[in-house]
């Protein structure tokens, strides 16, 4: 009886840690998806990418963009929209920890005011309803003009 009893504790522990593991997306992976849901298309920029390839960009872009901390940056995606009557950003960022996640979150926001302050674009919906979100080591940013609808989708993405 003990036997029977530790052998089906090994099973169930077994197979909820099986279940847990989820494969690790890139940011690449995860911003094709949060663009496929959101309904855009748009350049992908990230340094895992091949050189060459449309949207590489090398590690200084990072500081270029968002500053510092780029230590704290596993992998990232950004994308860039604009038109006539707005702007629009996201980035998703795969960081060291949650601790760095911290971090970038803060860069993040210090981004959204920088962008609010030279916008000259006259729908500055985005703006205004844009966030920065985290779950566990990522981090999200968002700048469209949809904001409730990129959060959205993030939230199903990162779940």
């Amino acid at each position: 009886m003990k036997r029977i009893f530790i052998s089906l504790i090994v099973i169930v522990a077994l197979f909820f840690s099986l279940s847990s593991c989820k494969e690790e997306r890139t940011a690449v992976e995860l911003m094709n998806e949060f663009l496929d849901s959101y309904g855009i298309e748009s350049v992908i920029y990230s340094p895992s990418l091949s050189e060459g390839d449309e949207g590489y960009v090398d590690e200084k872009f990072f500081e270029s963009v968002y500053g510092e901390a780029s230590d704290s940056v596993i992998d990232y995606a950004a994308v860039f929209v604009t038109d006539t009557v707005s702007v629009g950003e996201c980035a998703i960022f795969i960081c060291a920890s949650r601790y760095d996640a911290v971090v970038v979150s803060e860069i993040c926001l210090m981004r959204i005011d920088m962008i609010a302050s030279i916008s000259g674009f006259s729908d500055t919906s985005s703006i205004t309803g844009s966030f920065v979100t985290r779950n566990k080591n990522i981090v999200f940013m968002s700048v469209l003009s949809d904001n409730s609808r990129s959060k959205s989708a993030i939230t199903r993405i990162l779940k």
